[in-house]
């Protein structure tokens, strides 16, 4: 579990066939449905540097962004596809 954007990066040269994780759904998928073993993982959920949102002329999504951030941060933007998010 990497604390830092470099210690990611030393991570991922060592380990070039890690998955990166910042959620869990396509993994839990991959060993209940498809009955893979776990790989070796490098969690990415704790880096807030790819937990932002950036806003200017487009959103920038971090790739630790949460669904429910997502939704949020594209609600405010277009309320109309917000409400449909909500479906």
């Amino acid at each position: 579990m990497p604390q830092t954007l470099d210690q990611l990066a030393q991570c991922y040269l060592q380990y070039p066939q890690a998955k990166l994780l910042a959620g869990g759904t396509d993994l839990a998928l991959e060993v209940t449905q498809r009955h893979q073993d776990l790989p070796l993982i490098i969690a990415i959920g704790q880096l807030a540097e790819l937990r932002q949102i950036e806003r200017g002329e487009r959103l920038r999504i971090g790739a630790g962004v949460t669904l429910s951030e997502l939704y949020r941060a594209l609600a405010e933007e277009h309320p109309a596809l917000g409400a449909l998010l909500q479906r």
